[in-house]
């Protein structure tokens, strides 16, 4: 499984109702077999009736492993697309309601550097189960942090008219944000201002790597120097934390109308 940060939405009724009896149901294929540890599915059921949020990440993987698996079993001549739609649909049944993901490695790290640096701002921790509040909360200092970034690189990296359009967009988003509490905007551009110095010398920086891949366009195999390299990582370091803005602002969107436990699943 590659490096993805997949989002789920719990429906705590469906999964007392639906889920923990077909967790408890016996059959050659059934929860219990699958675990083969008996401690393990013990704790597993005991922490679905009383506290969700008590089970690991590496249990939830478990419970998804075993309806994938399972439909596989099942439908083993349906294609993976199909499939994959399938296991999404018996889980939402039993409370787990697929909604979003980030899919690639950088993407997700990025997100998880953000989060930390939160984290570190409010003195909290987030888990990987938390209320649609909390989530929803980090989400706004993400966009207004991406959505600072995405401004600066326009303006002093891209330096194109023609992404006024989207100036207009990221600010509406940072305006609304401000209607309901401008707290996430200063948090956001206070961490960012002690950061703003470092950014500044990376754009700066990458002018030289620009006119180093213009040189070089025509040619097959071109290698970095050891300097190219280091600005070559900090460009893209750049360019991929501000990226991050429209993964929250899709997030943001998917949650609007919800209210209960948010699961966020990272596999590496």
């Amino acid at each position: 499984m590659a490096e993805e940060l997949y989002f789920f939405k719990i429906d705590q009724q469906k999964v007392t109702q639906e889920l923990i009896p077909l967790l408890q149901a016996s059959g050659s294929f059934s929860f219990q077999n699958f675990i083969k540890n008996s401690d393990t599915y013990t704790r597993i059921l005991e922490n679905m009736n009383a506290d969700i949020k008590k089970n690991q990440m590496d249990d939830f993987f478990t419970i998804w492993d075993w309806f994938y698996k399972k439909a596989r079993k099942k439908y083993p001549e349906i294609p993976e697309e199909t499939l994959d739609a399938k296991v999404e649909m018996d889980m939402e049944a039993c409370g787990f309601m697929y909604f979003n993901e980030i899919p690639s490695k950088t993407p997700v790290r990025k997100f998880h550097e953000i989060l930390v640096d939160y984290e570190a701002s409010i003195d909290k921790e987030i888990d990987f189960i938390s209320t649609k509040n909390e989530l929803e909360d980090f989400l706004n200092y993400l966009i207004c942090y991406a959505g600072e970034l995405c401004l600066f690189l326009n303006r002093h990296y891209y330096k194109n008219d023609e992404l006024e359009t989207e100036n207009v967009e990221i600010k509406n988003a940072i305006r609304k944000i401000n209607r309901n509490d401008n707290y996430f905007h200063k948090l956001a551009l206070s961490n960012l201002k002690h950061e703003t110095a470092y950014y500044i010398e990376t754009v700066e920086m990458s002018k030289k790597l620009t006119e180093f891949r213009k040189e070089t366009m025509n040619q097959k195999i071109v290698t970095l120097s050891e300097e190219l390299t280091e600005i070559s990582r900090r460009e893209s370091d750049l360019l991929n934390k501000a990226g991050i803005l429209y993964y929250g602002i899709g997030l943001k969107k998917d949650i609007k109308n919800f209210e209960g436990l948010i699961l966020r699943l990272h596999s590496y």
